[in-house]
């Protein structure tokens, strides 16, 4: 493996690692009704942050993350742009309202695509993942 291939991948890595998949990492998502009275004025919300006056939620915490393995699957070193392939063992527990997270959630293999570009100036950045 080159030596801009293992940085590339251990940006991805490190992505999946300490944002995308966060080891006690928690959202939630619940519907908000523009005019309680019309079906069509649902959205869903989502945050990081419990919901404050709702009861009705739904959250998943990530469990575990483990990387089991990262690979450049495509390039163009003209541009700039790469994509990584990164395997990841990866356990969420998801629930409802007040619901205990079961820490016993088995892990389930994922794929994770992680888009980087480079800069003018020469440096990587994530600009976006796909599953």
């Amino acid at each position: 493996m080159s030596k801009l291939d293992k940085k590339l991948c251990s940006l991805a890595e490190d992505y999946i690692t300490n944002e995308y998949y966060r080891v006690g990492n928690c959202s939630y998502a619940w519907e908000e009704w523009d005019d309680p009275r019309d079906d069509l004025s649902c959205h869903v919300e989502s945050s990081e942050l419990t919901p404050g006056d709702t009861e009705n939620y739904s959250w998943w915490q990530v469990i575990s993350n483990e990387i089991i393995s990262s690979q450049v699957s495509d390039r163009n070193d003209a541009t700039g742009e790469y994509c990584v392939k990164v395997c990841a063992a990866i356990a969420v527990s998801s629930g409802s309202g007040d619901e205990e997270v079961d820490e016993t959630v088995e892990p389930e293999e994922c794929t994770i695509y992680v888009q980087i570009d480079r800069d003018e100036e020469g440096n990587f950045c994530v600009v976006g993942t796909e599953e």
